[in-house]
C-alpha cells in the first residue's frame, strides 16, 4: 500500500490532533480531579462553617436568655431605689430627732451630772448617749428620783458614788410615814 504525500500529511495532522486532544484530555482529567478535590474541600469547609454557625447561634441564645434573666432581676431596681431613699430620709429624720432629744436631755439634767459624765459621754455613739440619758431623764420625770453623780475622783473609795435622796427617802429618815406614802409616785400608764 502506498501512502501518498497528501495522505501522509493528513496522517501527520491527525497524529498532531490526537496528541493535542490527548494533552487536552490529560488536562481535563487533571482539572476534573482538582475540581473534585476542591469541591470536597469546599463541602468540608461548608459543613465546618455550618457547625460553627450552629454553635454561635446556640451560644447567642444562651447569652440572650441569661441576660434577659438578669434584666428581669433589675425590674425592681427603681422600686428598691425609691424605698432606699425613703429609708435614708427616715434615718436622717431619726438622727435629727435623736440629736434634738439629746440636747433637750442635756439641758434638763443638771450641769453637775453632765460634767461628771463628760468623758464617758464623749466616746459614745449617739444611740448609746440617748439610752444613757434616757435612763436618767426617766428617773427625773417618772419617779422623781435624783440621778447618781460622780463626786469623788478616787473611784476606789466606797463613797465614790452618792445617791441623791428622794422625797420618799427623806420622809422615811424623818419617820413621817404619811408624808412618805404621799411621796410614792403613782405608776404612769
Amino acid at each position: 500500500m502506498e501512502i501518498t504525500d497528501a495522505k501522509y500529511q493528513e496522517l501527520l495532522a491527525d497524529q498532531q490532533k490526537a496528541r493535542t486532544l490527548e494533552a487536552e484530555n490529560v488536562k481535563m482529567k487533571e482539572t476534573a480531579e482538582n475540581t473534585k478535590v476542591a469541591l470536597k474541600a469546599n463541602r468540608d469547609e461548608i459543613a465546618l462553617l455550618k457547625t460553627e454557625k450552629e454553635t454561635v447561634v446556640k451560644e447567642f441564645e444562651t447569652f440572650k436568655t441569661e441576660k434577659e434573666t438578669e434584666l428581669k432581676k433589675l425590674d425592681n431596681f427603681d422600686d428598691l431605689k425609691s424605698k432606699a431613699e425613703k429609708f435614708e430620709a427616715l434615718e436622717a429624720e431619726k438622727a435629727e430627732a435623736r440629736k434634738k432629744w439629746i440636747e433637750d436631755m442635756k439641758t434638763k439634767l443638771w450641769e453637775e451630772f453632765l460634767k461628771a459624765n463628760e468623758s464617758f459621754l464623749d466616746g459614745l455613739p449617739e444611740d448609746k448617749v440617748e439610752t444613757f440619758l434616757k435612763i436618767h431623764a426617766d428617773k427625773l420625770d417618772g419617779w422623781k428620783q435624783d440621778v447618781n453623780v460622780w463626786t469623788n475622783s478616787n473611784w476606789m473609795n466606797n463613797w465614790a458614788w452618792t445617791q441623791h435622796t428622794t422625797q420618799f427617802d427623806t420622809a422615811l429618815q424623818k419617820g413621817d410615814v404619811m408624808w412618805a406614802l404621799a411621796a410614792i409616785p403613782s405608776p404612769v400608764k
